[in-house]
């Protein structure tokens, strides 16, 4: 399954969940395609539950493998699991992340469901690797 998405300032990211890879485009005076492997993410449940963007969300703790400490609100009814930043691995999209030691939040404000496919061809012809 592929996932992705264009920002404001011209960061484009795609996960590819099946192969445990992601793809990430900037646009730096030129553009740049980076490619990245989904490292895992040990996640520890609890039992506090936040609304976010209208939807029930579970937060879980969880650590990557250099012990960068995270904080994930799921959506259990989003059966994806992806995320911002790089973020995978828990039974529902992760609407919520923050990043503690790196002053880094991500947090939803709106959902909207769609059926379109992504596209093969997203990526720039003009870019560098």
């Amino acid at each position: 399954m592929l996932r992705g998405g264009a920002s404001k300032n011209g960061k484009v990211l795609y996960q590819d969940l099946k192969a445990g890879k992601a793809d990430i485009q900037l646009d730096i005076d030129e553009k740049y395609l980076l490619s990245e492997t989904l490292d895992s993410i040990t996640w520890r449940f609890t039992e506090e539950f936040r609304n976010i963007a209208g939807i029930n969300c579970r937060r879980v703790n969880g650590a990557t493998k250099d012990s960068l400490y995270l904080i994930a609100y799921y959506a259990e009814e989003i059966p994806v699991s992806a995320g911002p930043a790089l973020s995978h691995g828990l039974p529902g999209m992760i609407l919520g992340l923050v990043i503690p030691e790196m002053h880094i939040q991500y947090w939803a404000t709106n959902i909207a469901y769609t059926n379109n496919l992504v596209p093969t061809d997203w990526r720039d012809k003009n870019q560098n690797r």
